[in-house]
């Protein structure tokens, strides 16, 4: 049997799953650049959906919910500096409630399934910083029909960005679940990551450094919010460009030690109240193509 050629080794595809939520647009502005173009097949799904992807190798690296790191975490690596992260309001994770918090829990929260970070998240809260022991039901990320039948809803994504005005016009009460967080414990969540399978990595390392640099260039690009970026997500969701500026530069795309240390904290609550089986440690990618040897 004739052995690939190096040629052909640095050609083959690389599968990169995004989340289709707005709030990771910085981080692929103009991704995947000209030159990788035809190289990397991008593929787009809600955060469950990419969660199991990556899970049954379908791809090989992908921005992935926090919580679904947690679960893999024996078979994946994080990539550094990457994350969809906040401390404080985030504008696009309500917890909408017919009546004030302390009145309306506990009773039935209906829940929309995309993402599970959010879905324990909110657990957590209302465990450990509320006492509250709520009924949590799933349903479709509609408000209307959610508030139909419970007492709150949570929304996630552009569907609570959607829902906001709804809301208001509802006389319901919104809670950012990310000030929820940040008042009770001081620090920032993290709620995506970027997640490459380890023995994809590590058979690839060239490759795996290629997308990682690709992903971290598009990033930068798209932090500084150009106005095309802006104008499209105005153009498919809704609003103004004023608002989806705030909203972006209201997250954080990196993943420092203080994003580590929220997320450290998040998991192992998931743990303490059985969401996980144990909380698992951050384990960061690292290949001598991105520390220059």
């Amino acid at each position: 049997m004739t052995k690939p050629s190096n040629e052909t080794e640095r050609m083959r595809e690389i599968r990169l799953g995004k989340i289709v939520f707005t709030n990771v647009w910085p981080v692929f502005y103009r991704f995947p650049p000209p030159a990788l173009e035809g190289r990397i097949r991008v593929t787009t799904q809600t955060p469950t959906e990419l969660n199991a992807a990556l899970s049954r190798g379908d791809v090989d690296v992908a921005s992935v919910s926090s919580f679904a790191y947690a679960l893999h975490a024996d078979k994946l690596l994080l990539l550094p500096d990457l994350s969809v992260s906040a401390k404080g309001a985030v504008g696009s994770l309500f917890l909408f409630a017919k009546r004030p918090l302390a009145e309306a829990l506990p009773g039935r929260i209906a829940l929309a399934t995309t993402s599970a970070t959010t879905v324990h998240l909110l657990k957590i809260i209302m465990a450990k910083r509320f006492e509250f022991t709520p009924e949590y039901v799933d349903l479709a990320p509609n408000l209307d029909t959610m508030m139909d039948t419970c007492d709150a809803a949570l929304l996630i994504g552009d569907d609570a960005i959607r829902a906001r005005a709804l809301a208001e016009a509802r006389g319901l009460h919104t809670y950012d679940l990310c000030t929820l967080w940040t008042e009770w414990t001081g620090l920032g969540m993290t709620f995506a990551v970027w997640a490459v399978r380890e023995s994809w990595a590590e058979a690839r390392p060239e490759d795996a450094s290629t997308v990682h640099q690709a992903l971290l260039a598009a990033k930068r690009e798209g932090t500084r919010l150009p106005e095309d970026l802006l104008k499209d997500a105005v153009r498919k969701v809704g609003g103004d460009t004023t608002f989806w500026r705030n909203y972006f530069s209201a997250l954080i795309y990196d993943f420092g030690a203080s994003e580590r240390q929220g997320l450290e904290l998040y998991l192992r609550f998931a743990a303490e109240l059985g969401f996980l089986p144990a909380a698992p440690p951050l384990r960061l990618w690292r290949s001598h193509y991105d520390a220059g040897e």
